[in-house]
């Protein structure tokens, strides 16, 4: 089974909890197109509609909200782990946003530096 992306996920959730493929881009500072990419990729790697498409009108089907539910309980899991770890071990987690080729999937991956002093989330790679 291969390993579904984050911001795929990411993508899905902004745009169920917006309802909104726009203001998911907007949230993640992405192109509506990109968006509306990520979410059919998602959909066509999980073999599930997760949305209904009507003329500019985005609904989560039965699947997509049960999804959607699931979805956002792994990233606020996620996001309780960080802070746990950060909190037990004193050490600045620096999110680093790798950019790969236009049509590659990138991810964001967590790297954790002992001793580091503390750094801003940023971005690296090639300007969009």
């Amino acid at each position: 089974m291969r390993v579904l992306s984050t911001s795929k996920l990411k993508a899905f959730q902004l745009a169920g909890m917006t309802g909104s493929i726009k203001h998911a881009a907007h949230l993640l500072s992405i192109s509506p197109l990109a968006v509306s990419a990520r979410v059919r990729s998602l959909e066509r790697e999980l073999g599930v509609r997760l949305f209904q498409r009507r003329k500019r009108k985005l609904t989560l089907t039965e699947a997509g909200a049960t999804y959607l539910r699931e979805v956002e309980a792994t990233f606020v899991s996620f996001d309780m782990a960080t802070r746990d770890l950060r909190a037990r071990f004193g050490q600045p987690a620096r999110l680093d946003r790798r950019y790969g080729a236009p049509g590659k999937e990138s991810d964001s991956e967590l790297r954790f530096d002992r001793g580091a002093a503390p750094t801003s989330i940023g971005r690296s790679g090639p300007p969009r």
